[in-house]
């Protein structure tokens, strides 16, 4: 086995936040949670679903529920996963050239926060500090100006409900009973808002919490069915258009990434040290299948 030192993730239901070591393949990404995505070393070029032209930057943000694809060429990445209840989109928008395609990219601080992600990944702090260090670089820029940027309190109850339930199927029309709307009326809030449908959004929750299920020791069947997926041809079907890279890359043989969860997502099973992931069985074969 390599002693080279692997790629790190910390993950939350809230903000997670993805420092990448070496080159990693990328897929058509069909996003249910707005990330910001910047090269470490090197720079990507993307082109959005239903535009021709490429674009090539060293940062780029995509809103909830764009179609990207994504040429990652030699770049070396970080990926921010943003809080949908938090203004994170809008801090992070407010810095960045809009393109006819809806993507946002060139961050106006883009070496500042190189510097910092390449100083943290090397560092690997705890998730706290990690949290305190992302907190820092999206909303520094701001300052003072920071009360400015402002969230729907009703978006940000609904988005706390689907993270509290995610692996269950609660309906629309229970959502907006709560938030005292209509079906209608929330379905266009949570649109404009969040960008993605609620049942896509609902689905970034529940891939985080597979991954905190294996890293408690879960078999990969019962991680599917706690997450809430129907079965593995559906987590991985999830897995890719969410996260770009087949399931069978993020979970090979050998460990391929280290993962640092929050305490939030360590409550859901026993508390545990931060590790590499290594699967208790083996699914390589299986999703090595399905994600061809």
């Amino acid at each position: 086995m390599s002693n080279e030192p692997l790629p790190v993730f910390y993950i939350s239901d809230k903000r997670s936040l993805y420092l990448g070591r070496s080159r990693a393949p990328l897929r058509e990404i069909h996003a249910g949670n707005s990330w910001f995505l910047i090269c470490l070393s090197g720079q990507v070029r993307f082109r959005a679903n239903g535009h021709e032209n490429w674009i090539s930057a060293k940062s780029l943000l995509i809103p909830a529920g764009s179609k990207i694809t994504i040429d990652n060429r030699d770049a070396v990445s970080s990926a921010f996963y943003l809080d949908a209840a938090k203004p994170d989109f809008a801090a992070l928008k407010g810095m960045m050239q809009p393109t006819p395609s809806g993507i946002y990219c060139h961050h106006s601080h883009q070496d500042h926060l190189i510097q910092n992600l390449i100083e943290l990944r090397d560092q690997e702090p705890d998730f706290d500090t990690a949290q305190a260090c992302l907190e820092e670089l999206i909303y520094g820029p701001y300052g003072e100006r920071r009360s400015e940027l402002k969230i729907d309190p009703r978006i940000e109850h609904v988005v706390q409900r689907i993270r509290e339930t995610a692996s269950e199927n609660l309906s629309v029309k229970e959502l907006a009973k709560e938030i005292n709307m209509s079906e209608s009326g929330l379905i266009k809030l949570f649109r404009k808002n969040i960008g993605a449908p609620i049942r896509k959004h609902r689905l970034w929750y529940r891939l985080t919490n597979f991954i905190t299920c294996v890293m408690a020791g879960k078999t990969i069947p019962e991680a599917t069915t706690l997450a809430g997926f129907s079965d593995a041809s559906h987590l991985s079907k999830c897995y890719s258009g969410l996260m770009g890279v087949p399931v069978s890359v993020a979970f090979a043989r050998t460990p391929t990434i280290k993962c640092i969860i929050s305490d939030e997502k360590l409550s859901m099973a026993e508390q545990m040290e931060p590790q590499s992931i290594r699967l208790p069985t083996d699914p390589y074969e299986l999703f090595s299948r399905m994600a061809s």
